[in-house]
């Protein structure tokens, strides 16, 4: 279990560690669901912070942005295999 999750859990908040220290965070505002991914960092004092780098939105958007995002990993991946080529200028 990394950092941030111990430390989110003695307040009653669940996250999952997704790496490179991001995680996703479900919660409730106003009475609507939330998700979360964010990066965090570990400040001078030891605790953990959520930092602006990230995403926030209703929980049923980031339902459908990952379902697009697991149609992304072939595009990523042919991109990363192919060098960028320079664009003409018009």
């Amino acid at each position: 279990m990394s950092k941030p999750m111990e430390q989110e859990a003695r307040s009653g908040h669940k996250l999952v560690d997704l790496g490179y220290d991001v995680h996703l965070e479900v919660s409730e505002f106003k009475g609507k669901a939330y998700a979360s991914v964010r990066r965090w960092f570990q400040a001078d004092d030891n605790k953990w912070y959520r930092t602006k780098n990230g995403l926030n939105m209703k929980a049923e958007e980031m339902l459908t942005i990952i379902a697009a995002l697991q149609d992304a990993e072939a595009f990523i991946v042919a991109e990363m295999e192919q060098p960028f080529k320079e664009q003409k200028e018009y």
